[in-house]
């Protein structure tokens, strides 16, 4: 199965974890180069949902691994919200197929 023929939610949620994973690397490669903080608030923006849904549910506890949990939480949220961009984009245009078809 090619990329093309994948279902739009699939393709979404996994644009969104590639956005956000090649987000990551580059502030942290910006950050380590030019010892920049701007790079930090940057970072801090793109974990905005991680840091709701930790506010919200309380997943964290302790600081045992708590960047790995960050980190990985942040790809399951991101893969949600593209996932759910995919899904409204698939709908979108299988009603648009079907308007044309008409």
């Amino acid at each position: 199965m090619s990329w093309k023929n994948w279902p739009y939610w699939l393709k979404g949620g996994l644009i969104t974890i590639l956005i956000y994973l090649l987000l990551t690397i580059f502030l942290i490669i910006i950050f380590f180069i030019f010892k920049s903080q701007i790079s930090l608030i940057f970072f801090q923006i793109i974990s905005l949902p991680t840091t709701l849904v930790n506010n919200l549910f309380g997943i964290y506890s302790g600081h045992n691994g708590i960047i790995n949990k960050i980190f990985f939480t942040s790809i399951i949220i991101y893969f949600i919200i593209g996932f759910i961009i995919g899904l409204i984009y698939g709908k979108i245009k299988k009603k648009r197929e079907v308007n044309l078809k008409k």
